[in-house]
């Protein structure tokens, strides 16, 4: 049984409440290392940030210290949590979820003081694929993915993701499962 501390939603982190109130909360909600969940602005004050949900993940607004192997990655998550849960590298869907709507994250990473997100490569997890090529297990196959190529080729049939070898660096922002 993992010991977690339950996250505290607060009541105005309900779907609807972005689109009647855009000034006053972010589109995705917040989690504070208090353990509050929450949309609004306001909420901000006092407390201390630790990432982003999306997909039932907390993703950190703080990239990795520097850029790191896919080894390099699955130990430092290791020695990480957000939120009292372990750490690991963002899942695909996750970040071409943060990617595709990269203005609206940038605005409450730069609100919360983290780091932004930019158009070079980040490391993410293979969440999507079914079999893996070359009979490697799924979760020791890591991708590239980037906003700028997600903006050219994303709606152009495009690849939008790189296997990233053993020994390619590329930075990641750590995630939580929820």
């Amino acid at each position: 049984m993992k010991n977690y501390s339950e996250l505290n939603y607060d009541e105005s982190c309900v779907p609807f409440y972005y689109l009647f109130h855009r000034k006053k909360s972010y589109k995705f909600p917040v989690v504070y290392s208090d353990g509050t969940v929450s949309r609004l602005k306001s909420s901000l004050e006092g407390r201390n940030p630790l990432g982003i949900l999306c997909k039932g993940y907390i993703v950190s607004i703080r990239q990795s210290p520097k850029e790191m192997t896919p080894q390099e990655a699955k130990e430092f998550c290791k020695t990480q949590s957000i939120a009292w849960r372990p750490s690991c590298i963002s899942p695909r869907k996750v970040m071409r979820i943060l990617l595709k709507n990269v203005t609206k994250v940038n605005e409450i990473i730069r609100d919360l003081g983290g780091d932004l997100l930019d158009t070079k490569w980040y490391m993410v997890t293979n969440d999507t694929f079914t079999s893996s090529p070359a009979g490697y297990p799924l979760d020791d196959i890591m991708l590239g993915i980037s906003l700028h190529h997600l903006d050219d080729f994303a709606g152009k049939g495009g690849k939008i993701c790189w296997q990233v070898g053993n020994y390619t660096k590329v930075a990641f922002y750590p995630a939580a499962r929820i």
